[in-house]
């Protein structure tokens, strides 16, 4: 009867065993990227709605100062409705579309600071294109998190198997270790 060579067996199984917490590492390496990714995209939609708002608010704030016509509040609103626009522009200048969409408002750049203020035309036009990028930033956003999710979901199930394997296969080592260690006291014994 031919012995079975535990020692070559538990190397094997031990190699294996590294192999499958490397592969655990990386899939815990990948998440943590990919939250990183998440967060990122998180912090930059809500930067940028906050600055679309603020857009609004100066033009409304335009709209109240031309009313009352208070110059000093006019060409305050005009700086605000510059500084958040040019703001948006520089969040959006990843998604291409977007970006096209705020630079459909490129009148809001070239306002002049003489107390001129907005035309009920380039406000209507202002509101619509706020909305319509707004929108689409909350649906990007929405998609992104569910796709961040179902990854995420993926990598936990990844991660159970990877443990169950290598503890499974730890355990496999140490059986072979034992079988191993018996088998050179029967043989010791034999010997004597």
């Amino acid at each position: 009867m031919k012995k079975v060579s535990y020692p070559k067996y538990f190397w094997i199984v031990l190699f294996i065993a590294v192999v499958v917490d490397t592969s655990f590492d990386f899939i815990a390496f990948k998440q943590s990227h990919l939250a990183d990714v998440t967060n990122e995209v998180v912090v930059r939609t809500y930067t940028l709605l906050e600055e679309l708002t603020l857009v609004g608010a100066g033009v409304r704030e335009n709209l109240a100062a031309r009313v009352n016509r208070d110059q000093t509040a006019l060409d305050s609103s005009l700086r605000d409705i510059k500084a958040h626009f040019e703001r948006s522009l520089e969040l959006t200048k990843e998604n291409v579309g977007q970006w096209q969409k705020l630079q459909a408002l490129g009148f809001l750049r070239a306002l002049p600071s003489d107390g001129s203020s907005i035309t009920s035309k380039q406000l209507e036009k202002v509101g619509q294109t706020i909305y319509s990028v707004r929108k689409a930033e909350e649906i990007r956003l929405k998609d992104h998190l569910q796709q961040d999710e179902a990854q995420s979901r993926i990598a936990q199930k990844q991660v159970m198997i990877a443990s169950i394997v290598d503890v499974a296969l730890l355990l496999l080592a140490g059986i072979l270790w034992i079988l191993e260690g018996r088998v050179r006291r029967e043989n010791e014994i034999m010997l004597t």
